[in-house]
């Protein structure tokens, strides 16, 4: 769920249709850390206050994928199965402080996949490796020069969109989120991961939903593609995927998916 802000327009159209709106975010563990627990209560606050004068109907609550699972069987087994889920997995984005490994993300799939075969709905997946390892990365040497040009054009983004003034703010976002990520250990962890699981979604049985030409033009619309490097564009043989590139580098992919 993040920091909440990219569900305001979903909050705002399900106060419009009159429909209850729930998210729940997933949590590790159940021991978690206070700070965490304090930032999601913080969200979960300015999500409620933020629906409040749309008359939307909205939960937010915080669980494990156990926990979710245990939930959703339970109402399946009582035969209230009639709630339209969204599964939303943002893996390793460049704003991402906290990384985790691809088995957890995995592990999340596989449980969208077992509760959409009883429930409507589909699955968002925002990949932050979005470099085509599918071609000249057999070598980690490869891999490790693909990673050094891209976060090289991350921070060439960042450098181009923020103002002057915000020079110190710039420096806290490189320092807070980006410069950790540029580790050869790490890289080499995240090499030996994609090899094993290129497409997770498609290897677990999940079908792909294609990108409507609408949501393309909003996205374009979105990151100003006219005026700056940032361009979006669908996968010629993957029409459910949409690339976010900067100067024909890809920085982040994100596929619908659903059932067969």
């Amino acid at each position: 769920m993040g920091e909440g802000i990219q569900w305001p327009q979903i909050i705002e159209s399900m106060g419009q249709r009159r429909k209850a709106l729930r998210f729940t975010s997933i949590k590790k563990s159940e021991e978690e850390s206070t700070s965490d627990q304090w930032r999601f209560e913080e969200t979960k606050r300015r999500l409620l206050d933020y629906a409040s004068p749309f008359g939307s109907r909205l939960q937010v609550d915080e669980m494990t994928v156990e926990e979710l699972a245990s939930k959703m069987r339970r109402i399946k087994k009582r035969g209230k199965g009639s709630e339209w889920l969204v599964f939303n997995c943002m893996f390793k984005l460049p704003h991402m402080e906290k990384k985790r490994r691809r088995i957890h993300a995995l592990e999340f799939l596989k449980l969208a996949k077992e509760l959409l075969s009883t429930h409507k709905g589909l699955v968002s997946f925002g990949d932050g490796e979005a470099m085509d390892n599918s071609e000249n990365t057999n070598t980690f040497s490869a891999f490790f020069n693909k990673n050094l040009v891209y976060y090289q054009l991350i921070f060439e983004s960042l450098e181009l969109y923020f103002p002057a003034h915000l020079a110190e703010a710039r420096v806290a976002v490189e320092s807070l989120f980006l410069s950790p990520q540029v580790c050869s250990f790490s890289w080499l962890q995240n090499w030996e991961e994609i090899r094993s699981a290129t497409d997770s979604c498609g290897e677990i049985g999940l079908q792909g939903k294609r990108v409507s030409k609408e949501n393309l033009l909003q996205a374009k619309e979105l990151v100003n593609e006219r005026e700056t490097p940032l361009k979006v564009r669908i996968e010629e043989k993957r029409q459910h995927e949409m690339v976010l590139e900067w100067k024909g580098t890809p920085l982040v992919r994100v596929s619908t998916w659903k059932t067969t």
